[in-house]
């Protein structure tokens, strides 16, 4: 049976919502989980960046403009938001600066996780766009024409991550 309907408008007034807690049936009952707010931002402008070269995984140093970019949306989100308890960012030196920077202004902890790291671009990395571009014309003229369903199950190169392999690294 489904919850008793006060539990469920309780549970919306209070500012919780349900978290299954198995099936739901058999007297097995969802119980109340606090709602956590979850920002996305991108780390700062990176040496690379400036140069129109693609990083992927090149671990590149944030560029002093994107240590400014950092501590300006540092700055804008401490306005907006009441606390932050933890920051998660990759290991690589741009996304771990950017993290450090914010967590300094919310005096919390950050959390550093391989698995949030960009996926790697192989051959691409250090290249410019019109470099890649008029190299791979053919790969790119390939991949456009399928659809999004396949394109996100397509490595561009053997060894790489598809981009759906990615978002599921990141959700692990």
């Amino acid at each position: 049976p489904p919850p008793p309907r006060a539990f469920v408008e309780l549970t919306a007034r209070s500012g919780m919502c349900l978290r299954a807690m198995g099936k739901n049936g058999g007297g097995v009952w969802a119980l109340p989980a606090p709602v956590v707010d979850i920002y996305m931002c991108r780390h700062g402008t990176t040496t690379w960046n400036l140069d129109k070269r693609w990083q992927g995984e090149t671990d590149i140093e944030l560029a002093d403009v994107g240590i400014e970019q950092a501590r300006k949306t540092a700055g804008i989100l401490a306005e907006r938001l009441r606390s932050v308890r933890c920051i998660y960012a990759s290991d690589l030196k741009r996304a771990k600066a950017t993290a450090d920077i914010y967590a300094e202004h919310f005096g919390c902890e950050v959390a550093v996780h391989r698995g949030l790291r960009e996926p790697s671009l192989g051959k691409f990395e250090g290249m410019v766009r019109d470099q890649i571009y008029s190299e791979y014309g053919a790969l790119f003229e390939s991949l456009s024409k399928l659809e999004q369903e396949e394109r996100l199950r397509t490595a561009y190169f053997d060894g790489l991550e598809s981009p759906l392999d990615t978002s599921r690294r990141a959700e692990e």
